[in-house]
């Protein structure tokens, strides 16, 4: 998650999706409540977001990790803050990421962008690839939903680490050049690609034998 300071915003918005409108002075414990409340009633109601719910435990492995986080994000929506989500897709929580579309549209309307992030092959990333890597080149399903649910609920997305061939033509302008210049580069195919000036490329580290399966010069 990042988060910048700016001058406030309204909060007519997260009251029009979440219910009464609640003002900043109501207190980050009122809202963290009523996202709790949300949360709760997905995971009580919907099979799929009970197991998205469960998903994310199994993900972090910090008991309580769900319940901080919307605490923080009730502090930083009461400070005035501008928040960015970061969801990095996994096979994990792959199918469960249109659920995670309708909460974040739902109970955190107020993000300035939703960014979705291929996996990056280091640290943590590297030890688990074989068994966390989505390759999202042959199969855009579930993300491709997501986005649909997150846009038609007004909530900006952004894809990073995303290169532009393995995603599909409809959602090419959200993937952004995010892979900083000094991690960056480009395969031998990439040669003779036209979107090649605009592309993010892929990681430094990133082992094509175990990556995308679905690329190919545009």
């Amino acid at each position: 998650m990042l988060f910048k300071a700016e001058e406030e915003k309204p909060a007519e918005r997260l009251g029009q999706d979440v219910g009464e409108p609640i003002a900043r002075n109501d207190g980050g414990d009122r809202l963290a409540q009523r996202i709790g409340d949300i949360a709760r009633e997905g995971c009580g109601s919907e099979r799929r977001t009970a197991d998205a719910c469960n998903g994310e435990r199994a993900i972090v492995k910090k008991q309580g990790a769900f319940d901080r986080l919307i605490q923080s994000f009730a502090m930083l929506f009461e400070a005035g803050a501008a928040i960015e989500l970061r969801t990095v897709v996994m096979r994990q929580n792959d199918v469960d990421l249109p659920a995670l579309a309708g909460f974040v549209g739902t109970a955190l309307p107020f993000v300035e962008r939703w960014a979705i992030m291929q996996l990056e092959n280091i640290g943590f990333g590297r030890m688990n690839w074989d068994l966390s890597f989505k390759d999202t080149s042959t199969d855009f399903d579930n993300l491709a939903r997501a986005i649909n649910i997150a846009t038609a609920r007004d909530v900006p997305v952004q894809l990073y680490n995303f290169p532009l061939c393995s995603v599909p033509e409809r959602y090419r302008h959200l993937a952004a050049a995010s892979i900083s210049d000094w991690k960056n580069r480009q395969e031998l195919f990439c040669t003779s690609c036209s979107a090649r000036q605009r592309c993010g490329g892929f990681f430094e580290w990133y082992d094509h034998r175990k990556g995308f399966r679905g690329l190919g010069p545009i």
